[in-house]
């Protein structure tokens, strides 16, 4: 049969997971979006309450847990949507804004990590310096650089998607609306959409996580120089609260970046296989929500 151009008005979100484990998963979706609702809130409200801690290191603490509010609140619920009802329309708009978000929010959160490696560089390495170089205006101002940063790759992808063709099926074998799975159920043949995404991540996770290093770096070799233990755990207790959180952003995201080509179209390939093409093409009554012309 030969594959029209079809340009879809909705997704249909379709969650790889198997039944006997459907309802552990909401419930662990469920206990993860309640922790996270409230720890994230709690820090706000700590921050918020005591004067002491509205310096620039807890502004981007704030930031970070402010992010985190909405990344969750923009995954979970639909995720658990989509497990519940095994299926979620979602229209073509709505599914765009999600993706933008993930893409979105991930980047602002490396960048905001690699704005407290630097905070924490100046306050050890120049001291003396700190007032006047961190403060409230220029953490707002590294705030407002880590979302125009990633503003700039988002720009890219969501050109992509309005050039992508869905001949197929409107149906993404996912929990939710991402840009990798996109690409692979649409008939678009071109490498130019996923080369930019692993050339992309992979470009900010090893440039954030190399300024990370050399500022982490500068600062365990000062720790070093200083002659009491007590000025040693100070400066060493930084990069133990922060070297860990950061590590695993980082080699999350680059194995995401790795190894999300196969397993994404191993996923998609199964799927494709598994629905009937007629359907999508002559879709019945009862089936005209999976593919809207």
């Amino acid at each position: 049969m030969h594959n029209a151009t079809v340009f879809v008005s909705e997704f249909v979100l379709h969650c790889e997971v198997t039944s006997q484990i459907r309802s552990f998963t909401v419930v662990a979706l469920a206990i993860v979006y309640l922790v996270t609702i409230v720890g994230n809130l709690l820090v706000l409200l700590v921050i918020i309450l005591d004067h002491h801690l509205q310096t620039p290191m807890f502004l981007l603490i704030g930031t970070l847990a402010v992010i985190d509010l909405l990344h969750n609140t923009n995954l979970i619920p639909k995720m658990m949507a989509v497990l519940l009802f095994d299926t979620s329309p979602v229209p073509f708009s709505a599914c765009l804004v999600q993706m933008f978000l993930v893409f979105h929010l991930e980047l602002v959160e490396s960048f905001l990590f690699t704005l407290m490696a630097c905070d924490r560089y100046i306050a050890v390495i120049h001291p003396l310096r700190y007032p006047q170089l961190v403060n409230g205006r220029t953490v707002w101002a590294g705030i407002l650089l880590c979302n125009v940063l990633s503003g700039m790759p988002m720009t890219v992808y969501m050109t992509f998607v309005t050039e992508l063709s869905f001949c197929r099926t409107n149906v993404l074998p996912y929990c939710f609306c991402d840009y990798g799975t996109m690409v692979r159920v649409s008939c678009t043949d071109d490498a130019k959409y996923l080369t930019f995404l692993s050339r992309s991540a992979t470009t900010t996770g090893f440039g954030t996580l190399a300024i990370i290093f050399f500022s982490y770096g500068k600062i365990a070799h000062a720790a070093l120089k200083i002659s009491s233990s007590e000025g040693k755990g100070k400066v060493f207790d930084v990069l133990i609260t922060h070297t860990p959180a950061r590590g695993v952003t980082f080699f999350c995201a680059v194995a995401d970046s790795f190894h999300f080509t196969r397993s994404r179209s191993k996923i998609v390939n199964r799927s494709l296989q598994r629905f009937d093409y007629h359907r999508y093409y002559c879709p019945s009554d009862d089936q005209s929500h999976y593919v809207q012309f």
